[in-house]
């Protein structure tokens, strides 16, 4: 009997509870953009999270300012955010993620993904501050970086990779695995300018010297300057030339692109 009483108590109010059509479609558009991404077809997860975005911004649900509905859009923003970047619209990512951080400002993951855009933007001061405030070492943050830069293809991915070690090397000057490879393909793609830009910065941030010296040697001759190539050359140690792989790879680099074989 107290059940059928609660049963009946349940019909009568019914009507006087408002359905939250909007936050049902919300969940929906969220959760079909979720099933897109996973089965890797961004554009149109993308058009599934634009519509829960009109939705959110719409202002029609109701509880959206309760913690779990926070967290729960911030989820959203940042899966937008994901799915921008993927299909190249940084500066739209940028902002799906700096609202996801707004909405639910302990979420790691949503920083992290934030630190990154900004990095990837080359707002490095600013990448900074947000993998300090998400408590994620710069070392920590630059290493997936660098490897999803080692997984692209050359030449096809060379923008991809460039702009990911790039970013890299952005937030950590001097970074190594970063800045090394950086170098190189800005070597190899006859930018040599930025390539001595990139060095110096790590140079005063502290990358070995002797590396260093073997990348200016590779872009002095790069420049036609064997002669300012070999003075640098031999200030590096001839154990050093030859047993440190660094370098000596560095110099087997420069040997093939300029036919110009080192001391």
């Amino acid at each position: 009997m107290a059940s059928i009483a609660v049963m009946g108590t349940g019909v009568t109010l019914a009507p006087l509870i408002p359905e939250d059509r909007a936050r049902r479609n919300w969940s929906f558009a969220t959760t079909m953009g979720d099933a897109w991404l996973a089965k890797g077809e961004p554009r149109r997860a993308l058009t599934s999270f634009e519509q829960a975005i009109a939705i959110d911004r719409g202002s029609a649900m109701q509880g959206a300012n309760t913690s779990a509905a926070r967290t729960a859009r911030a989820s959203m923003y940042e899966d937008a955010g994901t799915t921008h970047a993927l299909l190249g619209d940084d500066q739209r990512a940028l902002e799906c993620f700096a609202i996801a951080v707004q909405l639910a400002p302990d979420a790691a993951s949503a920083r992290v993904r934030f630190a990154e855009q900004l990095a990837l933007c080359g707002r490095f001061d600013d990448a900074r501050a947000q993998y300090a405030a998400a408590g994620l070492p710069l070392q920590e943050a630059a290493n997936p970086l660098v490897e999803r830069a080692a997984r692209g293809h050359w030449p096809a991915d060379s923008a991809v990779t460039r702009k990911l070690l790039s970013a890299a090397a952005g937030i950590l000057p001097g970074f190594e695995p970063a800045t090394v490879p950086l170098v190189r393909l800005e070597i190899m793609a006859g930018s040599l300018e930025a390539a001595s830009a990139i060095l110096r910065t790590a140079e005063a941030n502290g990358i070995d010297q002797n590396v260093a010296r073997a990348h200016a040697a590779w872009i002095r001759a790069a420049r036609g300057d064997t002669v300012g190539a070999r003075r640098i050359l031999k200030t590096i140690p001839p154990g050093i030339r030859a047993g440190d792989q660094r370098v000596a790879g560095t110099l087997e680099l420069l040997r093939r692109q300029t036919g110009w074989k080192p001391l």
